[in-house]
């Protein structure tokens, strides 16, 4: 296994050749107690011209790097011009340790963080007994810390970044991961609730309802008890009539892909669907027309003549245009909502997507646009459309940071 250490050097407490002698004792007993293959020194101006020939002269290293700072007393600075280093020494060592003993305020306090950042193996300094500030001779010892409650949360918080921009996938790879580092009990439970909202919706979005359900039912927090109920809804209610909270699913899942991942073809795509839903739902409910099955007795004689030579066997199966156009024909107000040209002309861009017909990516305004059309007619056919919608709308980390608090039922 590589080694590495990673080490700040100053210029001692006091001044003249004891307080350097002092300190490049205490370093170098870091050093050999550490053993790296390779030492990387952070020092100043001061402490290259001063410390680091003492420490070099008491243990000629095979292999080191010096990193000269050049505002050592800027952290931001001193954070910046190292950062580079840390990232290739993660790279090429297994095992890395951190020594922050000495230097600077900024310069141990930014090496401190770049350390938990590239989640060091250990951060370490010297303590012995004192004199005059000075740590004596023989009585070194080296006190060693392994930062994973530190890593751990940077992880943590990487997670909850994943979750709330509804990378419900790789939230649940990065916590599984987190679980391979450590088995620490109180970032496992953190980690086990996590898991179980980002489990519930990642497959809530794949429309697995019954198994978002059984999921979220294990967590106790009120936040979710709007979920449970839409989800609870939607399973127990009859087939013939689940289509409002469907559309009410597709929309907010809409959301998500728009509104917060930008992906706005996969978005329109969902509003299209709505649009066709909702006609299916009208005729379906009201006239008892089933748009995969309409038969011709059903139909208008203005629709007839025209759809006679599309009959097969008396029926045929009608789309999206063609169920607006029934509506109108049956005098149902519904059926004006394709009349209207911003409506066509948005679908016919929705069929240039490069997801349906085309090969023309959707922008922005256009998800927008669509947006607000599809809540309108949706808003006009569902009564609760506004309630449904906020219940099936999934919660971020910061609506409910109760969920690294409470148990599991």
């Amino acid at each position: 296994m590589s080694r590495a250490l990673v080490i700040s050097v100053g210029t001692g407490i006091g001044e003249g050749e004891e307080a350097i002698q002092s300190l490049s004792g205490a370093l170098v007993y870091s050093i050999n107690s550490v053993n790296p293959d390779k030492v990387y020194f952070v020092v100043s101006k001061e402490s290259a011209e001063t410390t680091l020939p003492v420490i070099l002269s008491k243990n000629p290293l095979e292999s080191y790097e010096v990193n000269e700072i050049s505002s050592p007393d800027d952290i931001q600075s001193v954070f910046r011009e190292i950062r580079p280093m840390m990232e290739e020494i993660r790279k090429k060592h297994e095992y890395v340790a951190v020594d922050h003993t000495s230097g600077t305020k900024a310069m141990t306090s930014a090496l401190a963080m770049l350390g938990v950042l590239y989640e060091a193996n250990v951060l370490c300094n010297v303590v012995g007994e004192r004199r005059k500030g000075l740590v004596q001779r023989g009585t070194e010892s080296l006190r060693t810390v392994q930062p994973v409650f530190a890593i751990m949360e940077k992880r943590m918080q990487m997670a909850i970044g994943f979750f709330n921009g509804c990378q419900y996938d790789s939230t649940l790879s990065l916590l599984d991961e987190i679980k391979k580092i450590t088995a620490e009990r109180t970032i496992i439970d953190r980690v086990n609730k996590l898991k179980v909202a980002s489990t519930a919706y990642s497959t809530w979005d794949r429309f697995n309802h019954e198994k978002a359900l059984e999921n979220l039912v294990r967590l106790k927090a009120r936040e979710f008890d709007a979920n449970k109920r839409f989800l609870g809804m939607l399973i127990r209610t009859k087939d013939e009539e689940k289509a409002r909270f469907y559309i009410a699913d597709l929309y907010s899942n809409a959301l998500r892909r728009g509104d917060i991942e930008g992906k706005y073809d996969d978005a329109v795509a969902r509003f299209y669907r709505i649009i066709e839903l909702i006609a299916q739902d009208r005729l379906k409910s009201e006239y008892g027309i089933d748009t995969s099955n309409v038969t011709d007795d059903v139909l208008p004689s203005k629709l007839k003549s025209e759809w006679e030579s599309r009959l097969e066997n008396g029926t045929l199966s009608i789309g999206l245009n063609d169920s607006y156009r029934l509506l109108s024909a049956l005098g149902d107000d519904l059926g004006d909502f394709l009349k209207r040209p911003r409506i066509r002309d948005l679908l016919s861009k929705r069929n240039y997507s490069i997801l349906a017909h085309g090969l023309t990516p959707l922008k922005y305004d256009d998800y927008e646009k669509l947006k607000d059309e599809t809540h309108s007619i949706a808003t006009k056919h569902i009564y609760d459309f506004a309630r449904l919608v906020e219940d099936s709308t999934h919660s971020c980390i910061e609506q409910f940071e109760f969920l690294m608090r409470e148990g599991e039922e």
